[in-house]
C-alpha cells in the first residue's frame, strides 16, 4: 500500500491502533512526544504506527470485518488483497472453500503456520530488493505470483516503500551493522534475516543461492576470481572495522588480524619481487589465507594450499 492509502485506511479504522512492537528508539520518542500534544495529533499518531507496521493490510482487513464496516478505499492495485481479505473474513466458513480467495488462504499459511517459516524467510528477502518485481521473483522460486502479491499486501507492505531507506534500514538493520561484526555472528544470527541482509547488500542470485536454490553464476567462479573477491572483500571489511574503533580493543577482531596479515603478505611479495604478476598472485592468496591463521580454512584445504605453494 502506499503513504496515501494506509493514511486513508488508518483514519477509518473503527478503533485505535495497536503500537508496533518493533519500533526503533526514535519512534517511541515521537510516541512520548505525541502523547503530550493536542487531541488533533491523534491522527497522526494513528498514521505512524500503521505506516510502521508491515502488516498492517491483514490488521485493517481483521478490524474492518470485525466491526462490520464498509471498506474505506477503492480496492485499486495491490488494496485488492486486503479488500479480499476483508470480505474473506465477514463470512469466512462460506468464502474459505472458493477458488477466488486460494491467494489469500496461501498468504495466511505463509505468513502464520511452521511449514510456511522457510518460504516466508525467503519472500521477506527478495522482496525488498530494489526494481525486482513480483512476477520476476514468483519466476525465480517458481511460486505462484498472485501468492507472493497477497502475502506481501496483507503481511509484508514493503514493494512501494523500497526507496524509503530508513524504513527498509529498520527492517534489515534495525541495531544497524555492528551487528554483524559480532564474534559468533554466523552461528547466532537469525537465518530469516541474514537472508534479508544478502538481498539487501548483494541481490537475487546470492540471497537464492543461499536459501537453498540452484544457481550456477554463484558456483562458477575460477579459482583466480574466487580469491580475488575474497581478498577484495576482506580488506574492504577489515578497512571499514579499522575506521570504526576496532583498532582500540584489546583482542584484535578475527577479521582484522586476518586483514593485517593479508596486508604484510602482499607487503612482502612486492618488495620480493619488484611488483606483483599475475602467477605470484595466485600464490600470494594462497599464503595470505595460510598465514590469516587456524580457523579461517580447514586442516585439509591447509594441506593442500601448502602443497601448491611448494609445487615446482
Amino acid at each position: 500500500m502506499t503513504f496515501s492509502e494506509i493514511n486513508r485506511v488508518s483514519r477509518r479504522l473503527p478503533q485505535p491502533l495497536k503500537p508496533e512492537a518493533n519500533m526503533v528508539l526514535a519512534m517511541e520518542k515521537v510516541q512520548q512526544w505525541l502523547d503530550t500534544v493536542p487531541f488533533t495529533t491523534k491522527s497522526v499518531r494513528r498514521f505512524v504506527h500503521a505506516y510502521s507496521d508491515v502488516s498492517f493490510g491483514w490488521y485493517a482487513a481483521n478490524r474492518l470485518a470485525e466491526w462490520q464496516a464498509d471498506f474505506p478505499v477503492f480496492p485499486s492495485r495491490r488494496m485488492k488483497w486486503v479488500y479480499m481479505a476483508w470480505r474473506l473474513l465477514q463470512d469466512y466458513d462460506k468464502r474459505s472453500e472458493q477458488e477466488t480467495f486460494g491467494p489469500i488462504m496461501d498468504a495466511i499459511m505463509i505468513s502464520s503456520s511452521v511449514a510456511g517459516a522457510p518460504i516466508r524467510q525467503v519472500l521477506q528477502a527478495l522482496l525488498i530488493i530494489p526494481d525486482l518485481s513480483i512476477a520476476d521473483l514468483a519466476k525465480a522460486v517458481n511460486y505462484p505470483a498472485e501468492s507472493i502479491e497477497a502475502y506481501e499486501a496483507l503481511f509484508f507492505n514493503v514493494q512501494d516503500r523500497r526507496d524509503e531507506h530508513m524504513f527498509i534500514r529498520n527492517i534489515v538493520y534495525p541495531n544497524s551493522r555492528y551487528e554483524e561484526m559480532a564474534e559468533g555472528y554466523a552461528d547466532r544470527g537469525n537465518i530469516g534475516k541474514m537472508l534479508q541482509r544478502l538481498a539487501y547488500n548483494k541481490g537475487l542470485e546470492t540471497t537464492l543461492h543461499y536459501a537453498g536454490f540452484r544457481v550456477t553464476g554463484a558456483t562458477t567462479l575460477t579459482h583466480a576470481q574466487a580469491f580475488e573477491l575474497f581478498q577484495q572483500e576482506l580488506m574492504s571489511t577489515g578497512y571499514l572495522m579499522a575506521t570504526s574503533g576496532f583498532l582500540q580493543h584489546r583482542h584484535a577482531h578475527p577479521t582484522l588480524s586476518a586483514a593485517r596479515q593479508l596486508a604484510q603478505a602482499t607487503k612482502i611479495a612486492g618488495q620480493d619481487t619488484g611488483g606483483l604478476d599475475e602467477g605470484i598472485g595466485d600464490h600470494l592468496n594462497l599464503r595470505a589465507i595460510l598465514d590469516a591463521g587456524s580457523g579461517m580454512v580447514n586442516r585439509e584445504v591447509q594441506r593442500q594450499a601448502q602443497a601448491s605453494l611448494s609445487a615446482p
